[in-house]
């Protein structure tokens, strides 16, 4: 025992040789001891439990649902908050759900003119019905095609037209933003209605492009179609 002490020894003092370098590093040490830990949570007995699990995983063992409540605290209803949890922790399935009806349109109206109002900023959300608010006035756009969510750049496309819209209209932000999500949609019913056979999504998505390109002011004017709330 005292042999392989010895050992030890010897091999430290070969990497610190001496007293000072023995004592930085024992401080040091010390000093990582004291740092915040990393959270760790342990679970036992998952077997065939794999739903269970997995909302375990989404929803960050309720840590998803406290930040919620620290950022919203009171300036969102309990019903509201709930809402968004599930939307962060099963996205896929609330959106869908969302899209189906009709009936809770004014229930998404309500809680995206609360979220744009504690965020001070505009909130766009697309899908098959548009909403675009400020807090104060919320546009209701029911332009679009479902195929339009099959393609890849749709998003990227509204971006940067909302981009141009807002810095061509920066005293009108709203209208500027509702204005190019009226756009994008508009665009997308013109290009399925020039599909022809053996056309894909591809074409689908250049279609829409020079949709977007050929528009006029008088072509929005008559297609666009919104309500404001």
């Amino acid at each position: 025992m005292e042999y392989t002490k010895f050992r030890c020894l010897e091999t430290l003092a070969e990497i610190y040789p001496t007293i000072a370098q023995a004592s930085t590093e024992i401080i040091n040490l010390q000093a990582i001891l004291n740092l915040p830990k990393g959270t760790e949570h342990f679970l036992t007995d998952i077997h065939g439990e794999y739903e269970a699990f997995a909302h375990v995983l989404k929803n960050g063992s309720g840590s998803v649902r406290r930040k919620i409540e620290d950022v919203f605290g009171n300036t969102l209803s309990s019903r509201d908050k709930k809402s968004l949890a599930t939307l962060i922790y099963y996205p896929e399935l609330k959106v869908d759900l969302m899209e189906k009806t009709e009936e809770n349109l004014e229930e998404s109206i309500v809680f995206v003119k609360s979220f744009a109002k504690k965020e001070g900023c505009i909130i766009a959300v697309t899908g098959a019905i548009d909403l675009v608010t400020d807090g104060d006035r919320c546009y209701v756009i029911r332009n679009g095609r479902p195929e339009m969510g099959k393609i890849t750049g749709t998003g990227c496309q509204l971006s940067g037209m909302m981009t141009a819209y807002l810095t061509a209209n920066p005293e009108h932000p709203l209208d500027a933003a509702a204005a190019a999500v009226c756009v994008m949609g508009l665009a997308g019913e013109t290009a399925w209605k020039r599909m022809e056979d053996g056309d894909g999504n591809a074409t689908y998505r250049n279609r829409i492009i020079d949709a977007i390109y050929n528009m006029t002011g008088e072509d929005l004017e008559k297609g666009a179609v919104y309500e404001v709330r």
